[in-house]
């Protein structure tokens, strides 16, 4: 009797436990694989519903520009990969086309093909730059100018001569800077500036070799000063830029570039530089 008992409640306990854990379990799995299977099918299916309508092509192509591209999967061929004749000769053809045209814009019946540069100049830091004529030109004499990056007007980089005038009636901050900075005949801008405005020298010093020259300058009626400085840290170029600066009145050249670091001219000394 103690045995059936014990053997009933065993095998009932087990059973039922068994049985349960594992219908459960199995449920469980279940009802997860099909809700995952429904989010997944719901998402996707929503996800190429939209973006087949948003997809775009993109109406032109680059020509010349893509010569790193082109490079990468030429080289790709030179150690091994194998194209399809079709797509060998596809690559082919947009290789010859990128030899000789910059970008195109084709259409059903018709494509707009422009050519590439006849010259293309840059400064030290890659920027497009020319300070003797266009930075970018194409053979059929259309171009761009550009000062260190910055598109500039044609007469900002092709005027022979310096006025001071003409840096007073330019309305562009940037522009005026640029005539300033800008070599006539060997001397910059703000030099044959100084000298049309009868510029004063007020005081000078110098530091590690380099002059500074506290100079009162008239502009527009007045008298303005400015202190001019060679930086002490060479340009990508291996050359040393000339800066003005602001100079309060009364204020001496090591005083303005103190202000101009923000230090106190007492606390304030310059280290050589390289």
């Amino acid at each position: 009797m103690c045995w059936r008992k014990s053997s009933g409640a065993s095998s009932g306990t087990s059973s039922g436990t068994s049985s349960g854990a594992s219908s459960g379990t199995s449920s469980g799995a279940s009802s997860g694989d099909q809700l995952g299977d429904q989010l997944r099918g719901q998402l996707w299916g929503q996800l190429r519903g939209q973006l087949r309508g948003q997809l775009f092509v993109t109406p032109y192509f680059i020509g010349g520009q893509d010569a790193y591209w082109l490079a990468f999967y030429e080289f790709g061929e030179k150690i091994g990969a194998r194209y399809g004749a079709r797509t060998k000769e596809l690559f082919e053809a947009y290789r010859a086309y990128s030899l000789t045209c910059g970008w195109m814009f084709p259409f059903r019946a018709i494509a707009f093909v422009a050519d590439r540069p006849d010259e293309i100049h840059f400064d030290a830091q890659q920027r497009l730059h020319s300070a003797a004529g266009m930075a970018v030109r194409f053979r059929d004499g259309w171009g761009l100018h550009a000062w260190h990056g910055l598109r500039v007007p044609a007469h900002i980089i092709e005027a022979k001569e310096f006025s001071a005038d003409a840096v007073e009636a330019e309305t562009n901050a940037e522009f005026r800077r640029v005539l300033l900075e800008r070599e006539y005949a060997g001397r910059t801008g703000f030099e044959l500036y100084a000298e049309q405005r009868d510029a004063r020298l007020i005081a000078g010093d110098e530091i590690h070799g380099f002059p500074r020259r506290l100079l009162e300058v008239n502009v527009a009626g007045q008298r303005i000063r400015v202190v001019e400085v060679i930086n002490g840290s060479l340009e990508p170029d291996g050359t040393r830029r000339k800066f003005h600066l602001g100079a309060m009145p009364g204020a001496t050249p090591h005083e303005v570039i103190a202000a101009s670091y923000g230090i106190a001219p007492m606390h304030y000394r310059e280290a050589v530089r390289t």
